[in-house]
């Protein structure tokens, strides 16, 4: 596979933790609604007050976040093929660069929820291409969620499944799935 470029989700792909999501969407109290889309359509007020508890839940991962199994082979792979590499977040920037820095992460560039839509749009990854100077066609996204396989078909990048036990049901919509990043090495080389 001719690579130029790797973006990946930072939650969830190059990082796991046990801290779930759901106990902070219901102080939201968004429902079945998409967070961000509905901080974004709640009134200002309400706005920090959401933040506040998007900014709890990702102090929390930070406190119990480790590295995913191969990340380390993936960007040893990379260095030597000279594929370039960026992370797209939901999260917010701030917290992006403090897992980079606290894990030693050796990617630069960042696209958090502040530099352009939210996955599942398409154009946090486009962005991303332009920064990178590579077209969207030679990227791969990798990511464990189904808002990041709609961002890639979104963008007309090629996606990449990291399975775990809670996202089987979007194997069908990625490209490549995989099982663990050490299979991520097998599928670029």
């Amino acid at each position: 596979m001719d690579v130029r470029a790797l973006a990946f989700d930072l939650d969830g792909t190059i990082t796991c933790t046990d801290v779930r999501f759901a106990p902070f969407r219901e102080r939201i109290g968004c429902g079945d609604k998409d967070v961000l889309a509905f901080i974004e359509e709640a009134h200002p007020e309400d706005q920090a007050v959401y933040y506040r508890i998007l900014d709890d839940y990702e102090r929390a991962i930070r406190e119990r976040c480790r590295l995913n199994d191969g990340f380390r082979e993936v960007m040893q792979l990379c260095r030597r093929r000279g594929i370039k590499t960026g992370i797209i977040t939901r999260s917010s920037r701030r917290h992006a660069r403090e897992v980079v820095r606290q894990l030693d992460i050796p990617i630069a560039t960042i696209i958090g929820r502040e530099d352009a839509p939210p996955k599942p749009s398409g154009r946090p990854l486009l962005l991303l291409a332009e920064l990178l100077q590579v077209e969207p066609a030679d990227m791969l996204f990798v990511g464990d969620f189904l808002w990041d396989l709609m961002a890639g078909r979104n963008a007309g990048v090629t996606t990449v499944l990291l399975l775990n036990q809670h996202n089987r049901e979007y194997a069908s919509l990625a490209d490549h799935s995989v099982r663990s990043l050490h299979q991520l090495v097998d599928l670029l080389a």
